[in-house]
């Protein structure tokens, strides 16, 4: 199959990819690319799920199949990338998702600069912010550290949820040396250091068949107290 080529886009206008549903998780992604015209924001928030993650190292080693109508062509993406989306993926219905990867033609730096422009907005009119932390670790005992991990933040930024604030103080978090490690393997993933979206949004992270569904600045005020005396810095850990 060919490479994909993108075609320009219409003024005030995003992609967004059309996930086609599979039974099979170890299928090839198949998508489609679907022009959406993102300024009509009369109709609320959209139905489509926007992605935050860290792209991680070049090259792009994995590949999806774009269709076209009676065509199909092949477009290369960053392994993140791919494990994300297979994750995203449902087995029965299709599933609208923006990623900047592969929504904005990297190749254009025009459309780039126009794109950049509009993330806020792609992200605040988005149905949904998905995270993905990636796939967590092998080792064995890993996926339940995390799972813990995550539901420990769950829990922790509900409790923020009532504060009008966000400090270090806002949270009373009576913390275990286990909680402490189980936090640390979740919030020590890349992405906690990449975060740029300063609008207030709800977010769903997940990390592999793990997932938890709190609010952006809610994580930041976990990370804060969670992290703050161990070593950590403006909620990143270091």
């Amino acid at each position: 199959m060919s490479e994909y080529q993108y075609k320009p886009l219409s003024a005030n206008h995003i992609r967004l990819i059309e996930l086609r549903p599979d039974l099979d998780g170890n299928a090839p992604v198949r998508c489609q690319l679907l022009e959406y015209p993102i300024h009509i924001r009369e109709i609320g928030s959209h139905t489509y799920d926007a992605l935050s993650y860290v792209w991680g190292p070049p090259p792009n080693t994995c590949h999806i199949e774009v269709v076209e109508g009676s065509e199909c062509s092949v477009l290369s993406i960053r392994e993140n990338c791919h494990a994300a989306l297979v994750r995203l993926r449902d087995p029965i219905l299709p599933r609208f998702v923006w990623v900047d990867s592969i929504c904005i033609n990297q190749e254009d730096n025009k459309e780039k600069t126009q794109q950049f422009r509009m993330m806020t907005g792609i992200y605040a009119l988005a149905g949904r912010v998905v995270v993905w932390l990636r796939e967590p670790p092998h080792e064995v005992g890993s996926i339940m550290d995390n799972g813990r991990g995550l539901e420990f933040i769950r829990r922790a930024a509900e409790h923020c949820a009532w504060s009008t604030t966000i400090t270090d103080h806002d949270i009373n978090l009576k913390l275990e040396p286990q909680d402490a490690k189980d936090i640390t393997i979740v919030l020590k993933r890349s992405w906690f250091r990449r975060i740029w979206v300063s609008v207030i949004i709800s977010v769903l992270i997940s990390m592999g068949p793990l997932s938890c569904p709190v609010v952006y600045q809610h994580v930041v005020g976990v990370a804060r107290s969670c992290c703050g005396s161990r070593g950590c810095h403006d909620g990143r850990p270091s």
